[in-house]
């Protein structure tokens, strides 16, 4: 999720914290949808014309001190509204983030699938540089048994 998650989580819960408790919110005023008295209505496709405006500000703005100088002009309705807006980019980013994960895993294996690669592919190489040194050895030692045998004629 990254510092951006992180921050965007502190702030909803310094606004929840911030937001007084009352027993409805009455109208719906930055409800996505806007009717005649401003409640939201679902047979309604019409957008409330500051609900892109919120939404836009919310998705570029993560830290806490760019809703502060807001606290106290805000309404109840208000300050829950932009607390949603928060609740649906951070749940946007966490299904995005978890989607991410799921298609590394499917693609990678996961950590002990890795893991036991890394060490058999470690071994192979392992095992290619014993068979070179080898082979090596070998085409050492017959080209010692010529250069016995030549310095044995030479003598």
């Amino acid at each position: 999720m990254g510092s951006s998650g992180v921050a965007i989580a502190t702030l909803l819960i310094v606004i929840c914290l911030k937001m007084p408790f009352s027993d409805g919110l009455g109208g719906a005023h930055l409800s996505a949808r806007n009717t005649s008295n401003s409640r939201l209505a679902s047979n309604s496709s019409e957008i409330h014309p500051r609900y892109k405006p919120m939404h836009s500000y919310c998705r570029t703005h993560n830290d806490l001190a760019d809703y502060q100088p807001f606290f106290s002009s805000w309404s109840d309705e208000e300050m829950a509204n932009t607390a949603i807006c928060l609740c649906h980019i951070v749940d946007r980013m966490l299904t995005t983030f978890i989607e991410s994960r799921d298609r590394e895993f499917v693609e990678q294996g996961g950590i002990r699938e890795r893991m036991t690669a890394a060490r058999l592919d470690r071994r192979e190489t392992q095992q290619q540089t014993i068979a070179r040194q080898q082979a090596e050895i070998e085409a050492l030692k017959a080209e010692i048994i010529q250069l016995k045998k030549k310095l044995g004629n030479l003598a």
